[in-house]
């Protein structure tokens, strides 16, 4: 137990979040089931008490009133399986898998080139989560229309390809579609190299290179 508890606090903050979400799972679903069935009961208890002695429909009216009251049944399943969904939520399991790939990756980070801090910190989460045991070759494309000064982290892998405004693709498209077909054209990475898209404010944890295996093929 002792062992257990001083990996999960030399773990990454991501890793001790799904660890106590995990553990926690069986709790949070019994207080969900517990929830479900404490409103259900209040609800009933209202209505007992708000109409505490119901009488027959008598007119025509009040048959129709009670014959439309039977659409308050169709969300019944609506709500049953989002509960079973809410029960049966699998959470997330950490892959292990330490193969190491021949495959060259570019981590394509897309963006017009106004959020300089938000294309700083993806470029230093790729990196931190891929320096400390890269499983494959890889570096860092920022694809911007603008040219853009940022202090990238040192010794991170980084590229930085500025759309030409002159630049035109052969279908005419345009925005992101145009910047990844620059890159796409200019980019360093071998024909069979992998591409891994991202945007400007994505983040990345030790998880994203063991995700990328043989079974992406």
């Amino acid at each position: 137990m002792r062992d257990r508890l001083r990996r999960l606090n030399r773990a990454s903050p991501e890793r001790r979040t799904r660890v106590r979400a995990e553990a926690a799972a069986p709790v949070v679903r019994l207080l969900l089931l517990a929830t479900f069935v404490l409103v259900l009961a209040m609800l009933y208890l209202v209505q007992d008490l708000v109409w505490p002695r119901p009488r027959l429909p008598a007119t025509t009216v009040e048959h129709a009133v009670v014959f439309m009251s039977i659409f308050w049944v169709a969300p019944a399943p609506l709500a049953f399986f989002g509960l079973l969904g809410l029960l049966s939520y699998r959470y997330h399991h950490p892959v292990h898998t330490s193969e190491r790939l021949a495959v060259p990756v570019s981590f394509q980070a897309v963006s017009k080139g106004r959020n300089v801090a938000a294309l700083r910190k993806t470029v230093a989460a790729i990196d931190a989560a891929l320096h400390d045991a890269p499983l494959f070759p890889h570096f860092i494309e920022v694809v911007t229309d603008h040219p853009v000064r940022a202090d990238w982290p040192p010794g991170a892998p980084v590229r930085h390809l500025v759309v030409p405004e002159e630049y035109e693709t052969p279908s005419g498209a345009r925005f992101k579609a145009r910047a990844l077909q620059w890159a796409l054209e200019t980019s360093a990475l071998p024909r069979t190299g992998w591409i891994v898209h991202l945007d400007e404010e994505f983040t990345a944890y030790d998880q994203h290179d063991r995700g990328l295996g043989p079974r992406d093929c």
